[in-house]
């Protein structure tokens, strides 16, 4: 029970890069993304420009699913991530059934929605007497899946909670490369129309499901599946942490709808429809990159929240907003000198058109920068459970900047309206960063609520031969200068001793890159808690390939120490100890 409330402060930790790197392979909401752009720039050469308007139109659906099941899952693994960097894996379990329960919830709302309203919403949401029939065959298709799409969402955040972001990294590329093929199939060979492209992602979703799935059979999962009946307070709990991130997909398919009905009251409305169609369509790759880092943020900082690594948590931070800054700088640069050979990659071959669409899209693409860097800060205030920073960035940057200036400028400018909006709206949110910042500084606050009265000690070494004697000579000064028992002193080092010796043996080596050591020793009125993490590949001492005599000093180890438990999360492998 000690172990569980006092295994804090790591002030140095190697790693923290890593885990950003490692937890930014690609997050369902880049995957679908990523498969929608492709859907449209399919459309767009095999259908012509009322399919790529389609597109658009059909927009809100699929950020309608994104609101509900990003809305749970991120709420949902906030809480999550906490419980299990406190080692409550229990609770952590309890969270994660009440989340597929919520999520077999929405898949059915979903369904019944589109069965019974499909036509009604399409009107409601920009279509036209001219494509709603083209627009009503794209989209019955995928409420019937609603519950596909849903439930990639939900089980790829769980999976990275549960320390296993390749699973999930191999499921959006299943899920990315199936559709395209699927697409060029149903679409280009068998000519099923606009039908194949919904059907195309459909299949794909389901088999990205499919592959997360694989997760939950192997043998060392924290998380395993399950259902349970949601409790009021939880739920409550999911929608107030996720729904800074969640939200903003309500506010987009509010505003794309909006904005739909703006283009297409003007003349030639269905081609500038089909224009905020590329424009959204290369958001969303723009976007990737600040979704991936913000996105990752979540599995990361909850878990170092639950420690009270306060260090790790800013490192992380500083990697992430260091990426989306060099990302955003190289692809506004990239869009703004191939405006208009994107604009014709969608299948515009009017001239005119093309020099009008470019324009606007040159604007749009100077806020790529300011959008990866308000999409971090607010990730990050909801890792804290600062619902309230967060909700009041995505409530003014997804939606009240948007409506207004967008109201405001798109009668005015048409496709250039567009751009300015997104540019303003992207500008406000910096200048709210800014005002945030000023008024309280989240390192100290964070510092606070991570203090700790207990004496303690905290280093990371990089893993060698070298480290071991360097480590001892760390451990025998501390020793000294606490007083501790002479036993217990002999304790400490010899377990560290033979678990890096472990290390070295059987895991390191398979590595071939420099990895990394924690120590942390904390003294409990004379009781002494240690926890070893470090950042080589899954292992687990006391499961080793080792030899007779590695097996008794290992269970030597297990016997003499009060507690002794091992667990993996994220990147690292967590090892504590009570002497």
């Amino acid at each position: 029970e000690k172990i569980y409330n006092h295994k804090f402060d790591i002030n140095e930790i190697a790693g923290a890069g890593e885990a950003i790197d490692k937890y930014g392979d690609p997050l369902p909401k880049d995957s679908l993304d990523i498969c929608i752009s492709s859907d449209a720039v399919l459309i767009g050469n095999y259908i012509g420009s009322d399919g790529l308007a389609v597109t658009n139109i059909a927009t809100p659906v699929f950020l309608l699913f994104a609101l509900l099941s990003v809305t749970t899952a991120v709420g949902a693994n906030v809480l999550i991530g906490q419980a299990l960097g406190k080692s409550e894996t229990e609770e952590a379990n309890k969270l994660f059934h009440i989340q597929l329960t919520a999520g077999l919830v929405e898949t059915v709302v979903c369904m019944v929605t589109g069965i019974l309203g499909g036509r009604k919403l399409l009107y409601a949401i920009g279509a036209t007497d001219t494509i709603i029939n083209l627009a009503e065959s794209y989209i019955f298709i995928v409420f019937l899946c609603a519950g596909a799409f849903i439930f990639y969402y939900i089980l790829s955040y769980s999976v990275r909670s549960d320390g296993d972001p390749k699973t999930a990294a191999a499921a959006s590329v299943v899920l990315i490369v199936l559709n395209i093929v699927l697409d060029i199939l149903f679409m280009g060979i068998m000519n099923f129309g606009i039908k194949g492209a919904s059907l195309a992602l459909c299949i794909a979703t389901f088999c990205g499901v499919l592959v997360l799935l694989t997760h939950f059979m192997r043998k060392h999962t924290l998380l395993h599946l399950g259902l349970a009946v949601p409790e009021k307070d939880i739920l409550i709990e999911f929608v107030k942490n996720g729904f800074g991130t969640g939200s903003a997909f309500l506010f987009q398919a509010v505003v794309i709808s909006v904005f739909n009905r703006l283009l297409v009251k003007q003349s030639d409305g269905v081609s500038l429809v089909a224009f905020y169609s590329i424009l959204y369509t290369m958001s969303t790759f723009a976007y990737a990159v600040s979704d991936d880092a913000s996105s990752a943020l979540t599995p990361v900082v909850t878990i170092f929240k639950g420690e009270k690594d306060v260090d790790s948590i800013m490192k992380v931070v500083y990697t992430a907003l260091k990426v989306v800054m060099c990302a955003g700088i190289a692809i506004s640069g990239l869009y703004m000198i191939f405006a208009s050979q994107i604009i014709q990659l969608f299948g515009v071959t009017d001239s005119g058109q093309i020099q009008l669409f470019a324009k606007g899209f040159r604007i749009f693409a100077l806020s790529i920068t300011l959008t990866g860097i308000n999409a971090v800060m607010t990730s990050f205030w909801q890792s804290l459970s600062r619902a309230k920073p967060a909700g009041i960035m995505s409530v003014l940057r997804n939606f009240m900047m948007m409506l207004i200036l967008g109201n405001i400028f798109i009668p005015r400018f048409g496709t250039n309206g567009l751009g300015i909006t997104y540019l303003c709206c992207e500008g406000t949110g910096i200048l709210f960063l800014l005002y945030v910042h000023i008024r309280s500084n989240t390192e100290e606050m964070l510092k606070k609520d991570c203090s700790t009265v207990l004496r303690s000690y905290e280093k990371a070494y990089v893993i060698n031969k070298d480290s071991i004697a360097e480590i001892s000579s760390d451990l025998e000064k501390i020793s000294e200068e606490w007083e501790i028992d002479f036993k217990q002193a002999f304790m400490i080092n010899f377990v560290v001793e033979e678990v890096i010796l472990n290390i070295i043996k059987f895991a390191v080596d398979k590595e071939k890159k420099e990895c990394s050591i924690a120590i942390r020793l904390v003294d409990d009125q004379g009781e002494y808690i240690m926890r070893i993490r470090d950042d080589v590949a899954d292992y687990n001492p006391f499961e080793s390939d080792g030899d007779e005599i590695d097996h008794a000093v290992l269970k030597m180890i297990q016997k003499k120490t009060k507690y002794c438990d091992y667990q993996r999360k994220l990147i690292f492998n967590y090892l504590y100890l009570i002497l």
